[in-house]
């Protein structure tokens, strides 16, 4: 969870690591329908007013993770630049 101290708006954040594994991959299937039923929206649809806003980041299995991605991303929702 990332929380813009300036605003008080939350962000929950959750990296995929390991989606090429069937079980982790089955797990976050179960995880994100759990997100979505209980009123989370996802950071690309997001509205100011939403409380409940879930990131997500995924690993590339050949580069890993996008470091840049990772920074405009907390640069546009967590700090709101």
């Amino acid at each position: 969870m990332i929380e813009n101290l300036i605003t008080g708006r939350k962000f929950y954040w959750e990296y995929l690591g390991m989606m090429t594994k069937t079980d982790y991959r089955e797990k976050w299937e179960r995880k994100s329908s759990a997100y979505f039923e209980d009123g989370f929206v996802l950071h690309t649809k997001a509205k100011v007013t939403d409380e409940k806003v879930l990131i997500i980041t995924e690993e590339n299995p050949k580069w890993g993770i996008n470091s840049h991605e990772i920074d405009n991303l907390v640069r546009e929702y967590a700090l709101e630049e």
